[in-house]
Order: C-alpha cells, then sequence, then structure tokens
C-alpha cells in the first residue's frame, strides 16, 4: 500500500512539475516572439550618412520619407493604434547639448520627469538611452541620443499608453537596426569652407561691381529682378546690399544686408520682407563666437550652434564657382537662410546635358539640392561667367535668373527704395535670350 501511496503522489508531483515548465517554456517563447519586432525598408536621411527603420509588424502606420521641422531637425513617425504606441526619429543639425548624458537631462528637464535604467547599446554610433518617468503623464517613454560627428544627433523616442514591455522591445529593436557611417560629401563640404576662408573674402568679392539679375518665369514673362551691391573697406570688412523683387503669389520685396569682418565666422544679416500692402517683417541673425541668434518679427529669439559646415545663403553666389574650381564631383553644406533655418545642401556638378535650362555658350553646371525641398541651377561659360541661375523652390513655380542691366530692369520696375511692393512697368512675354527649358 505504501509503495501505491508512493508512485501516485511521485506520478501528481511529475506532473506539476511538467506542466509548470510548460508554462515557463510557453511564457518564454511568447516574450521571445514579442521582442522580435520585424522592422521595415531602410529610410535614408540624403547627406547625413544615417538610414533607419520603422517597425513592420501588422497595424503599424507612418510615414515614409523624412519631413524637415522649422527647428532645423528631421523627423519621421510611426503609430500603433492597439496597444498605442509611438515611434520618432529625430535628426538635428544642432544638437542642444554637447553629450548623450546632457541631452537626455534636458528631455528630462523639458518633460518634468526623471531617467530610470540608463543604459547604452553598442553599435557603429552608441546610443545611450532610459526609461523617463514623468508623474504629469501616464504613458512610459523611452528616449535615446546618439552623437553624430560634425555637431549632429540623432535621437530616438518610443511612448507606450498601455504595454511597457513593448514598448521597450520596440525602442531596443529600432536603436539597434540604425545603420550610420560618416557622410564624406560633409566631409569634403566642410574642406571646401576651410578652403575658402584661408583666400578670405577678396576670392568671392574681387570687385565692387555687384551683380544684377533680370527674373523670368517658365512662360518666358518677366516676374522681377535682384541687384547686388557690394563694399569692402580698407581693412577688409565687407559689406553685401541685395534687394531681390518677384511678382509672384509669395512675398514680394526682400531687402537684405549683410555685414562682416570674416563671412564664414561671424556676420550681422538684417532681412526685410513685405508685400504688396507695404507690411514688412524683418529678421535679424548675428553670428558670433560659434553661436546664432535669430530674432524674429515678432520679437522672440533664439540661439543655437551651428555646425562647421554651416554658411550663409548670401556667400553660395561667390561658393559655387569655387567649388567648381576645387574638383570635387559633390558636397554638402548647410545652408543658413534670411529666416534663420538651416537646411543641407547637397550641391553637384553635373553635365550641360542634364542642366534644366539650355544655352549654347553653357558649359559648367552646378545643381543645389535643398534637402528640405527645393532646388537651385548655377550655369556657367567656358570662362566661369555666370550665364543664370534657376531656382524652384517657393510657390512661385521654376524661375530663371539671368545677368541684366540696371537700365535693363529700369524698363519694367520702378527700383527706387520703397517698402511697398514693386510697380511694373511693363509686362513682357519675350523670349528667353540664349535659354530654352527642357
Amino acid at each position: 500500500m505504501q509503495k501505491g501511496l508512493f508512485n501516485k503522489h511521485s506520478f501528481s508531483e511529475l506532473a506539476l512539475l511538467a506542466i509548470f515548465a510548460i508554462g515557463l517554456f510557453s511564457a518564454n517563447l511568447i516574450v521571445k516572439m514579442r521582442s522580435l519586432i520585424r522592422v521595415g525598408p531602410p529610410v535614408a536621411l540624403q547627406g547625413a550618412g544615417v538610414t533607419i527603420h520603422l517597425p513592420a509588424e501588422r497595424g503599424w502606420q507612418g510615414l515614409t520619407e523624412w519631413q524637415y521641422e522649422m527647428n532645423n531637425c528631421f523627423v519621421i513617425l510611426a503609430r500603433l493604434n492597439r496597444p498605442v504606441i509611438e515611434v520618432q526619429w529625430r535628426y538635428c543639425l544642432s544638437a542642444p547639448a554637447k553629450n548623450n548624458r546632457d541631452i537626455l537631462d534636458l528631455i528630462a528637464k523639458q518633460s518634468n520627469g526623471k531617467l530610470e535604467d540608463i543604459t547604452t547599446l553598442d553599435g557603429p554610433c552608441p546610443m545611450q538611452f532610459a526609461h523617463l518617468v514623468s508623474p504629469k503623464t501616464e504613458e512610459e517613454r523611452f528616449v535615446g541620443v546618439a552623437m553624430l560627428d560634425f555637431g549632429r544627433v540623432l535621437m530616438l523616442e518610443v511612448r507606450s499608453a498601455e504595454d511597457v514591455f513593448y514598448g521597450r522591445d520596440v525602442f531596443i529593436t529600432l536603436a539597434q537596426s540604425m545603420e550610420y557611417k560618416q557622410p564624406s560629401e560633409l566631409s569634403a563640404g566642410i574642406e571646401l569652407l576651410e578652403n575658402a576662408q584661408r583666400f578670405g573674402a577678396d576670392k568671392f568679392f574681387p570687385s565692387e561691381e555687384g551683380q544684377t539679375l533680370l527674373v523670368r518665369d517658365a512662360a518666358r514673362s518677366v516676374r522681377g529682378y535682384e541687384r547686388t551691391q557690394i563694399k569692402q573697406d580698407s581693412e577688409g570688412n565687407l559689406r553685401i546690399d541685395k534687394t531681390t523683387v518677384v511678382n509672384t503669389a509669395a512675398i514680394r520685396r526682400k531687402e537684405q544686408t549683410f555685414e562682416s569682418a570674416n563671412p564664414f565666422r561671424g556676420f550681422r544679416w538684417q532681412n526685410r520682407h513685405s508685400g504688396l500692402s507695404g507690411q514688412g517683417s524683418l529678421f535679424q541673425l548675428d553670428l558670433s563666437n560659434g553661436l546664432l541668434t535669430v530674432r524674429e518679427p515678432a520679437g522672440q529669439s533664439r540661439t543655437f550652434e551651428p555646425g562647421p559646415s554651416a554658411v550663409s545663403e548670401m556667400l553660395l553666389d561667390g561658393l559655387v564657382p569655387f567649388f567648381l574650381d576645387s574638383g570635387q564631383p559633390k558636397i554638402v553644406l548647410d545652408i543658413i537662410s534670411p529666416e534663420g533655418r538651416i537646411t543641407p545642401a547637397i550641391i553637384e556638378a553635373i553635365s550641360a546635358s542634364d542642366s534644366t535650362a539650355k544655352a549654347e555658350e553653357l558649359t559648367y553646371a552646378v545643381r543645389v539640392n535643398l534637402i528640405s525641398g527645393g532646388k537651385m541651377e548655377f550655369y556657367y561659360a567656358a570662362d566661369k561667367k555666370l550665364l543664370g541661375k534657376l531656382t524652384t523652390a517657393g510657390r512661385g513655380g521654376a524661375l530663371l535668373w539671368e545677368p541684366s542691366s540696371r537700365q535693363e530692369i529700369d524698363k519694367y520696375f520702378d527700383t527706387r527704395p520703397q517698402r511697398s511692393g514693386p510697380v511694373v512697368r511693363q509686362w513682357s512675354t519675350v523670349s528667353l535670350p540664349n535659354f530654352e527649358n527642357k
């Protein structure tokens, strides 16, 4: 009897152990399956050397390409509605702090939260991440920061309203799938600016003749003009005054004054925009000691540190021929706009046959693609003399800017200084001389 009782209890215990083992195995399998997050195709950011992925599990929806934001960052998003999880990748041209931990602390401070479980993930560019706990919200947040070359930074944030473990798995999977390679075109752009710095402003503005351009649209009608005046004193201080008038749906008139003793290291730049009503807005930019301060029309002021590839848009007309002389096929520069925005531009030499506009004497062409949107092309003769440039940014459509004279501009516009919009004296449908569009 004792033997039978002993066997009965043993089999019961073994059955319980087996059930417990199966339960552990099943739970472990579920955890592993949940942690194996499928990712979608790679999404590269042009000129940045960064390639990221977004979740590809059923139910996930998101953007298919990077979007530019006003604060000099590019973002890409994805969302799952059940459980509610949001993913945001952010690539910023100017880091808000000097290292990963300082940026994480800044994010926590802005959220009135605290960081827990701070960890570093190894990879092509190590990412430090943490669980961000905030008493003001019930959602779980995981934030990570990867410092890149040349002052750039890549950030990842995952917010989960229901499943903290799944949110953490999504974060780790995406962070570990990120790819980064230092962009050679960006290095080449920095090298170009360093060489330009050694040459000085005389290389780009050898005389005070300035430049006058007549603007035509795709229908070959006169749409505006641009007049640039350049002065340099005996000490090398540079002043550029530029007036741009374009009769499109966008701002009608821009008056810019750029002053600098060293235009690649510091400047004062004032930009006044006005429309037909005469009402305008004023942007003031000051670059000093590596910090750019932007004063906006409403009185707000913001300060940040541009990277070593940043350069004022006012210098682009002189830098493009310098780029041609450098022999580089392609570079990336961060262009500072008159409104204080910074966006990378891919600058590359193209063949005359690939250019949008044509001319018999066209020998050299350079295309400037702004990653945030918009394109410019510069056209030169064999002696590097400017034949014209084409722009496609803004609501005015494609515009061709051709070298002209003050007398010719006066045929169409009243060029006297004014704050109201331009007065068109004559509407022209004359064909573009020498140029024809594809």
